[in-house]
């Protein structure tokens, strides 16, 4: 794997020599991080403070983890119950609910637009892949109208590797030619695992341990990427 973070400034003719761009969605794209966080806090709050809390600390550190794996975790080890899958399904919902109005109308990560603009602009090929169920991100880009900068979005249940198998596969493009940014453990475990470029966007994940001793590149936001 290159190792990004030993160029002093990453400038835009490093990135522009991959042809495929493959995105997290949440905190990558869209800034909905915190309105996940506080939904999973919302959902377990009726079973006490000290439930929330321990919901609320699990999903800020498993980022990219899909919710129907949460929801089923967090009943098993906190809730000391095993669910049906009626019941993971009425908290994924009621999630679903909580969130979806509030991501739609959330604010795009500072720069993204500009970039996916200037890969459009470019010929590259851009893709999503999200921890979010399939049906619900792809409802979610074209209500915020991105869906015309993706040629594929893809969500769970598959897992994040398996969709950059899916994405690199659809296209004639190879893993030497695709970069993955992401935000989350999973997503970099992801990109470690397929062999793929990463780089890690926002700043919450430098205070993560398993950033710390991974080798990749990280970024604030996009903005940067257009500073000389």
């Amino acid at each position: 794997m290159k190792q990004y973070h030993k160029i002093k400034v990453l400038k835009l003719k490093h990135l522009l020599k991959k042809n495929l761009f493959i995105f997290d969605f949440d905190g990558v794209i869209c800034n909905s991080v915190n309105i996940k966080t506080d939904a999973f806090f919302d959902l377990y709050s009726t079973f006490g403070p000290k439930i929330a809390d321990q919901v609320k600390s699990h999903h800020i550190e498993n980022g990219g983890m899909s919710r129907y794996e949460k929801i089923s975790l967090y009943h098993k080890e906190f809730l000391n119950v095993s669910p049906s899958a009626e019941d993971i399904n009425e908290f994924a919902n009621n999630f679903s609910e909580l969130v979806f109005k509030k991501v739609v109308s959330a604010e795009l990560v500072d720069g993204v637009l500009s970039f996916l603009d200037l890969l459009r602009n470019n010929g590259k090929i851009c893709a999503i892949n999200s921890a979010t169920p399939e049906y619900e991100i792809r409802k979610i880009i074209k209500e915020k109208d991105l869906d015309k900068y993706f040629f594929k979005v893809f969500g769970s249940p598959n897992t994040k590797s398996e969709n950059l198998i899916k994405i690199i596969n659809s296209t004639d493009f190879n893993k030497e030619e695709t970069i993955f940014f992401g935000d989350a453990v999973n997503d970099l475990h992801a990109a470690l695992k397929e062999k793929v470029d990463f780089i890690g966007v926002g700043e919450e994940i430098i205070t993560n341990e398993q950033f710390r001793k991974s080798d990749y590149f990280h970024i604030r936001d996009f903005k940067i990427l257009f500073k000389e």
